[in-house]
């Protein structure tokens, strides 16, 4: 699962690293044009959305191996704000997890650097038995983005309840 996948960069390469039997799932608030693979699919749809766990795992058909986010605000340049919305949204994104993530799957999830950095990694750390803080090595220098990675999901998965 790709949360925030427009532009579809990390779609390409999760797409080939999960072969032609696996598939992957890519969300955005925005539209995303459809790429020409079977095993991409996309849903347009808030990260804030109630609904979203469940139609994650019915297009699954099941709980997510990993979830990636690369979910980011449009910045505004006053960095206290930019970084408070950032980790909102990594929350977000680690809402999701708790609901579509297999135990002992992954979560890799975006982050800036900031006062809510280490309250944010303690949170998502009671769910992993493993984690870090991951800088890619294609992140511009100067950038404050930084990844959490949990390895090893904790906690049995139990499907999202129906809406009535």
């Amino acid at each position: 699962v790709d949360l925030g996948s427009q532009p579809g960069g990390w779609l390409q390469i999760a797409r080939e690293a999960v072969g032609p039997e696996g598939l992957v799932l890519g969300i955005d608030i925005k539209k995303i044009e459809p790429l020409p693979y079977p095993n991409v699919r996309l849903i347009e749809a808030d990260i804030y959305s109630e609904d979203l766990p469940r139609r994650i795992v019915s297009e699954l058909k099941g709980p997510a191996d990993l979830v990636l986010s690369d979910l980011a605000p449009t910045i505004i340049g006053a960095w206290d704000v930019d970084h408070a919305r950032q980790v909102d949204l990594a929350r977000a994104a680690l809402r999701i997890v708790q609901e579509v993530l297999k135990q002992e799957g992954n979560a890799f999830i975006k982050l800036f650097h900031g006062p809510e950095l280490r309250r944010f990694q303690d949170e998502a750390d009671e769910f992993f038995e493993k984690s870090r803080l991951l800088k890619p090595k294609a992140s511009r220098p100067e950038a404050s983005e930084v990844y959490y990675l949990g390895l090893g999901f904790k906690m049995r998965w139990i499907p999202p309840e129906p809406k009535p």
